[in-house]
C-alpha cells in the first residue's frame, strides 16, 4: 500500500509535572567563614541540595576589608566536584553576587559589579571566589578579586550561587522508587555533642567515647531525602561487625529516674534532620539506688558496638507489605513521565490509503517503543466513502503486529463481516498484546486486512484509527 496518502503522528503522552525529580532538601542556615571581608556583621546565609548540587543564598555587611583574595566558605563538610567544573585550570560562572550600600553616590565602575562567583581554578575546594564582570582598566575577565578591590566596610555584598558538590550524586527521589530505607549517622564519635559531621550508609559509627555522666551527649543526624509524616525513624545498634542490626529501644530504652535520664532517645530538629542524645546518666541504670550513675557509653564503643538511624519510606503505609492492593497510585490526573510505570505512548493519523491486496495485512498506524514491556492495543478502522457500495469485500481484520505487513498471532486480531450500504465502515477494538521490548527500540504496528473479490472505493481509515501502548514493567 502506499502510505504517502497520510502522515502518522506519535504523541507521547508525558504532561506530568515530573515525579523523578532530583533530591531537594529544606533551605537551612549555616554560617560561612570569610576571607578579605574583615569581620562582616548582620550575616545570614542559606543552603539546600538539589541533586548533586548545593545552592546558597548569603547576605552581610562587610567589616574592614583587606588585600587578602575575597572567598565565601560552603557549608562544614561539603566539597566542590572539581570534576564536574570545567577542565584544568578553568573556571566556572556558579553565580553572582551584588554590592550596596546606603548612600546614592555610584561606585566606581571598575568596583560596581555585579560580581561573577568561580570556582577560580580549583584553589580551595571548600570556598568560592569572585571575579570581576567584564575586563576594566583595574580587572581582567576571571581574575581573581580581592576584598579591598570589592567593597567598602559597612556595604553589603548578597550573592547566590550554585555548584556541583563532590560528596552528593545526581541522586532522584519519586512517588514510585523513593529510597524505602535511608541509612545515616554522626561520623563524630568522641565524647562532645556535634551538629555537623554527617555520614551515610548502613555500616555505622562506634558508639561515642563518653568516659563519664552528668552532660547530655546529642549528635545531629542529616537524612539526603525530607522526613515525612508516613516515615518510620528508628536508631539501631549493632552488636559485632558480623552481628545483626538490632532497634536500640530494646536495649537502651529511654527512661528517668528524677534527673538521672539513660539510654537513647531521638528528637526531630529539621524536614532532614534528627538529634540523638546519648543519656546524661548512662547507657542504662545499673545501680540499686534510685538515680545513680549508669552504664557509661564507652565501655560499649570499648567493645566495638555501633549504632545508626533508619529511616523507612515506601509508597505503601510503612508497616505494610508493598503490594498492588496498598501502593497508592497518582490522584493528580497527569500521565507518568517518561521511563515509569504507567507511561502512555499514542499514535493516530491522519488521511486514508487504499488496502493491500486481498488476504494481505498493511500498516494504518505505528509506534516506537523503548526498552521494557508495553500492553499495547488498537482501534482499526476502515471507510467506504459517501455514495459508493461495498458488496465485493467480505470481511475487515485488524490487529496488533511487530511487523508492518506480518499477521498478529491469534487471538490478538478483530474480524467483522461487510455491512450493508454506503458511507460506512466498520471500526473494530482490538485485544491487548502484552510486547517485551529487549533492543533500545522497537516498533509496533496496527494492521488491517481486507478480504474481496472487489475492492470499490474502500480505503483503511488513519483518521479515526489508534495505537495505544502502556509501560506495565
Amino acid at each position: 500500500m502506499s502510505s504517502s496518502a497520510f502522515t502518522p503522528t506519535t504523541t507521547q503522552v508525558t504532561t506530568e509535572v515530573p515525579v523523578n525529580v532530583p533530591v531537594v532538601t529544606a533551605w537551612q542556615s549555616y554560617t560561612p567563614t570569610f576571607d578579605g571581608f574583615g569581620t562582616p556583621t548582620a550575616v545570614s546565609a542559606l543552603w539546600r541540595r538539589i541533586g548533586d548540587s548545593i545552592e546558597v543564598s548569603c547576605n552581610f555587611t562587610s567589616g574592614t576589608p583587606t588585600s587578602a583574595v575575597a572567598t565565601v566558605s560552603l557549608p562544614s563538610g561539603l566539597n566542590l566536584d572539581a570534576s564536574k567544573i570545567n577542565g584544568p585550570g578553568q573556571s566556572k560562572i556558579l553565580g553572582i553576587a551584588m554590592r550596596a550600600n546606603s548612600v546614592s553616590t555610584p561606585f566606581p565602575a571598575s568596583t560596581r559589579g555585579p560580581w561573577i562567583v568561580t570556582d577560580s581554578k580549583i584553589v580551595s575546594t571548600s570556598k568560592i571566589y569572585f571575579t570581576f564582570l567584564a575586563n576594566t582598566a583595574s580587572a581582567s575577565v576571571f581574575e581573581v578579586a580581592t576584598g579591598s578591590s570589592m567593597i567598602s566596610s559597612g556595604e553589603q555584598l548578597t550573592l547566590e550561587f550554585r555548584a556541583p558538590i563532590s560528596q552528593w550524586s545526581s541522586g532522584v527521589t519519586t512517588l514510585a522508587d523513593r529510597a524505602l530505607e535511608e541509612y545515616a549517622w554522626n561520623s563524630d564519635d568522641g565524647a562532645g555533642s556535634n551538629s555537623f559531621s554527617f555520614g551515610y550508609g548502613p555500616g555505622g559509627v562506634l558508639f561515642p567515647a563518653i568516659n563519664s555522666t552528668g552532660a547530655t551527649v546529642t549528635k545531629r543526624v542529616r537524612f539526603n531525602t525530607e522526613i515525612l509524616s508516613t516515615d518510620s525513624i528508628t536508631v539501631e545498634y549493632q552488636q559485632s561487625s558480623t552481628g545483626p542490626w538490632r532497634d536500640a529501644a530494646q536495649r537502651f530504652t529511654n527512661t528517668q529516674a528524677g534527673a538521672a535520664v539513660y539510654g537513647l532517645q531521638i528528637t526531630n530538629v529539621s524536614s532532614t534532620d534528627v538529634d540523638v542524645q546519648f543519656g546524661i546518666s548512662g547507657a542504662t541504670q545499673t545501680g540499686a539506688t534510685f538515680g545513680s550513675a549508669g552504664e557509661l557509653w564507652n565501655a560499649y564503643r570499648s567493645a566495638n558496638w555501633k549504632w545508626r538511624v533508619r529511616k523507612v519510606s515506601s509508597g505503601a503505609q510503612v508497616g505494610y507489605p508493598i503490594s498492588t492492593k496498598n501502593i497508592v497510585g497518582a490522584t493528580d490526573g497527569v500521565a507518568p513521565v517518561t521511563g515509569m510505570l504507567g507511561e502512555v505512548l499514542v499514535s493516530t493519523g491522519t488521511g486514508t490509503s487504499a488496502p493491500a491486496a486481498s488476504g494481505s495485512w498493511a500498516s494504518i498506524e505505528s509506534l516506537t517503543l523503548t526498552k521494557g514491556t508495553w500492553m499495547v492495543s488498537g482501534v482499526g478502522f476502515c471507510y467506504v466513502p459517501g455514495g459508493s457500495t461495498h458488496t465485493g469485500w467480505t470481511s475487515f481484520n485488524s490487529g496488533i503486529s511487530t511487523g508492518p505487513t506480518l499477521s498478529p498471532p491469534d487471538g490478538y486480531f478483530a474480524q467483522a463481516s461487510s455491512p450493508n450500504g454506503n458511507n460506512s465502515g466498520p471500526g473494530l477494538t482490538l485485544p491487548p498484546r502484552i510486547i517485551t521490548v529487549s533492543s533500545d527500540t522497537q516498533v509496533v504496528y496496527l494492521v488491517a486486512r481486507l478480504d474481496y473479490s472487489t475492492i470499490g472505493s474502500i480505503v483503511l481509515n488513519a483518521n479515526q484509527s489508534q495505537i495505544t501502548a502502556v509501560r506495565i514493567a
